[in-house]
C-alpha cells in the first residue's frame, strides 16, 4: 500500500482557547424544585482583513435572571483562536459556524465540570444550532 498524500485536513485550524471568565454563584436559598434550563448564549466573531484568522467569543449566562428562584447563577466566556488554510472568501459564514462548532463543546464540558465540582447536579447542556447562532449574531 502507498501513501496517501492528499491533504485531508478541513479548511480551519482550531489553535486553541482561553476561558475569560467563569462565574459561579450558588443559591443558598433555592428550594430544591425542579426548573426549566435558562441560557443566553451569544457569540462575538472577529476576522482579519483577508478572513484568513479568526477569533470567537462565546458567553453563555445560566439561570441569569436575579428575580427568579434558580440553584444557581453561572456565566462562562471563553475566546478561541482559528486560521484557514484555504480561500475562505466566499464562505466566511461557513468559517464561522465550522468554528462556533469547534468551541462549544468546549464550553459545555466547562459548565458541566463546573457545576460538578461546585456540588450541584451536574448540568449538561443540550447541543445548539450554529448555523442559526452564526447568523443571529453577526448584524
Amino acid at each position: 500500500m502507498g501513501c496517501v498524500k492528499e491533504k485531508t485536513a478541513g479548511i480551519i485550524s482550531f489553535l486553541g482557547y482561553d476561558v475569560l471568565k467563569i462565574d459561579f454563584k450558588k443559591n443558598e436559598n433555592y428550594n430544591g424544585e425542579s426548573v426549566e434550563l435558562d441560557t443566553d448564549l451569544s457569540v462575538n466573531i472577529r476576522t482579519n482583513k483577508d478572513n484568513s484568522k479568526m477569533a470567537v467569543e462565546m458567553t453563555i449566562k445560566i439561570f441569569d435572571d436575579e428575580k427568579m428562584e434558580y440553584p444557581f447563577r453561572l456565566e462562562v466566556i471563553v475566546v478561541g483562536q482559528f486560521e484557514s488554510d484555504g480561500d475562505v472568501k466566499n464562505n466566511v459564514r461557513e468559517f464561522q459556524a465550522n468554528a462556533v462548532a469547534i468551541l462549544f463543546p468546549y464550553v459545555r464540558a466547562l459548565v458541566t465540570n463546573c457545576t460538578a465540582n461546585a456540588n450541584v447536579v451536574p448540568l449538561i447542556l443540550p447541543t445548539i444550532n450554529t448555523n442559526n447562532l452564526v447568523k443571529n449574531s453577526i448584524h
